[in-house]
């Protein structure tokens, strides 16, 4: 059986286009996130505050990236990571964190998520971006 995200999903986006499901408590990475998406001119940024928020809202359409900014517990974050795993099992997870080496580093990586510091450059964003893109792509032609 199909997870329900992919049962209902009937997306308004069209190929080449980004969907980012963003988790944080903050304004700096939805700002960054936007401005990455803006110069790829198509796209939609769908922020919540926390993973209750999320999982009481769940996006109907097709999801390209998640990304975790919020500074929840290595625990919380294992969680979501397998929740959204779950979910949308082609989508990209993202862990992004004050400090490397911890336990929220070791959560998102034994989960398949990147982890990225802080302050993250908007060249990080745009190159991972792009690969989201490039893979969606390789996706849609080798389907």
């Amino acid at each position: 059986m199909e997870p329900r995200s992919r049962q209902r999903s009937r997306s308004t986006l069209t190929e080449g286009s980004l969907s980012i499901v963003l988790l944080t408590e903050g304004a700096s990475e939805a700002d960054q996130i936007a401005r990455s998406l803006s110069k790829l001119k198509s796209g939609r940024l769908i922020r919540f505050h926390c993973a209750r928020d999320l999982v009481a809202n769940i996006p109907t359409a097709r999801v390209d990236m998640v990304v975790l900014a919020a500074d929840d517990s290595p625990a919380c974050i294992r969680q979501v990571l397998r929740w959204t795993r779950r979910q949308w099992f082609r989508c990209l997870p993202l862990v992004v964190g004050w400090r490397g080496g911890g336990g929220m580093e070791q959560a998102a990586r034994e989960n398949g998520a990147l982890f990225f510091l802080r302050p993250v450059s908007s060249d990080s964003w745009n190159a991972v971006m792009m690969g989201v893109l490039r893979y969606q792509g390789y996706k849609l032609s080798n389907a």
